[in-house]
């Protein structure tokens, strides 16, 4: 009885020690996730932000000038949550 008790809190620890290896690989995965998408929307900011700035300076109709503005709110909108993200706590 003693080996069987002995056996499973060996079990116990084990599987303890795995599953916080596991959790410390999913937050590495989760940091470099967050890294990437973070940069890859940066750029794709950075290129709508330099499209709507080109398209302001041509002369365009009312409509056109509502749509290219509404275009620099989201832009500047999504550029500060994920300035947000970044800054969050892992």
């Amino acid at each position: 009885m003693f080996k069987l008790f002995a056996d499973l809190i060996a079990l116990q620890l084990d599987t303890h020690n795995h599953l916080v290896q596991v959790e410390k690989e999913n937050e590495q995965l989760r940091h470099r996730f967050r890294a990437e998408l973070g940069h890859d929307m940066r750029n794709t900011l950075a290129a709508m932000e330099a499209g709507a700035r080109l398209l302001e300076r041509t002369p365009l109709n009312e409509r056109a000038t509502i749509i290219v503005h509404e275009m620099q709110l989201s832009a500047h909108k999504l550029a500060d949550q994920v300035a947000a993200a970044k800054q969050q706590p892992q």
